[in-house]
């Protein structure tokens, strides 16, 4: 248990500090580093909620189906929602791009969230990774007693 809590604890840690890095120069790097240490925890409890579901019905302890399920999640939730989240717009311009043009998501703008997308689902399959380490590894390799 104690790893696992560990796990849980230093896990979303990489998330925010990828996060944070962008901010590294700027002068309320205070606020976006904890703005991003809060909901990066947020994500990774919620995306990892989910992949613990999906892991246990199939019985998966390995590190590349811990990371592959958690990418797959992550994947699809932030696609859907980055999709969402800009449907409502007429026009929008962003990372110099013309996503959204005359109420419709442009070609360029798909693909845009698709990148980004996958960029997060990286992240958040690293720190999976991490805590796949620290919180199941030594479990699987003859340690009972967590």
């Amino acid at each position: 248990m104690k790893r696992i809590a560990l796990g849980v604890f230093l896990s979303p840690l990489i998330i925010a500090l990828i996060w944070t890095i962008p901010y590294w120069g700027h002068s309320a790097l205070s606020f976006w580093a904890l703005f991003n240490l809060f909901f990066a925890y947020v994500f990774f409890l919620f995306f990892a909620g989910i992949c613990h579901l999906i892991l246990r019905v199939y019985g998966w302890q390995k590190c590349w189906q811990y990371t592959s399920v958690m990418f797959v999640v992550s994947f699809v939730l932030n696609i859907m929602w980055s999709l969402y989240s800009i449907a409502g717009y007429d026009n929008l311009f962003y990372s110099q791009t013309l996503v959204v043009e005359f109420g419709q998501i442009t070609n360029a703008g798909y693909l845009l969230k698709i990148e980004e997308s996958l960029i997060s689902s990286v992240i958040i399959s690293l720190a999976m990774a991490l805590f796949w380490y620290i919180a199941v590894h030594k479990t699987i390799d003859g340690v009972k007693n967590a």
